[in-house]
């Protein structure tokens, strides 16, 4: 088992899929945006899931409509919906029957007041935030810098809402990220295999290595 909660995000090939299951990791994200690099059609995740066995399955949205979104989770039989960072309030107030999954990505023109007050806005409509620093390459040295804010405001972030938490770490930082800002857990990323069937894992293997429990 791993010591925090694991989200991976943008599975697109059953080599991922199959990876990450394997690792116990607590969600598996299925991007269902059309316009994505990383989509899934539906027939394809119903595939991967008869291969698959324990993780929440997610579907990942985009801009879609409610009513599409709403289609998709039901004829998928989803466990969660990820929204995207431009999500509305009207989307999430639809979906209140469903265990959602709000992205927030963080730029580094981002005030931590203006987060702040964005995750509270949104608390009661989502059971998770996917706090991205990823996209924007933002890492725990830039944050110890106070860019755009303190890993010490963040942790009170952590503190206070329920964060899976991305950025651009090394992997041997995790361990310390893990203990001093205390996410609710984090996330990564599935990736493009190198020909079918065949990818390299050997970051990821590091990376749950480091997490693992031994029970």
């Amino acid at each position: 088992m791993l010591q925090t909660k694991v989200k991976a995000s943008s599975v697109s090939n059953l080599t991922d899929a199959r990876y990450f299951a394997a690792w116990d990791v607590d969600w598996l994200g299925f991007c269902l945006d059309e316009n994505a690099p990383d989509y899934v059609s539906p027939p394809t995740l119903r595939a991967f899931r008869e291969w698959v066995d324990g993780p929440a399955i997610v579907g990942e949205f985009g801009l879609q409509s409610l009513e599409e979104i709403l289609e998709l989770a039901t004829d998928l039989e989803l466990d969660a919906i990820q929204l995207g960072p431009f999500a509305d309030h009207s989307i999430r107030a639809g979906l209140r029957e469903w265990f959602v999954i709000q992205e927030v990505v963080v730029s580094a023109d981002t005030s931590w007041s203006d987060l702040e007050s964005q995750l509270e806005e949104m608390a009661g409509e989502a059971g998770l935030f996917l706090l991205n620093l990823d996209s924007n390459r933002i890492s725990l040295d830039d944050l110890k810098q106070g860019r755009p804010f303190s890993d010490i405001a963040l942790k009170e972030l952590c503190d206070r809402f329920p964060i899976l938490l991305g950025m651009n770490w090394r992997v041997t930082e995790v361990p310390s990220i893990l203990e001093t800002l205390s996410p609710e857990g984090i996330y990564v990323r599935g990736g493009e295999e190198e020909k079918v069937g065949f990818k390299s894992f050997d970051e990821l293997d590091d990376l749950f290595e480091l997490l693992e429990v031994l029970v």
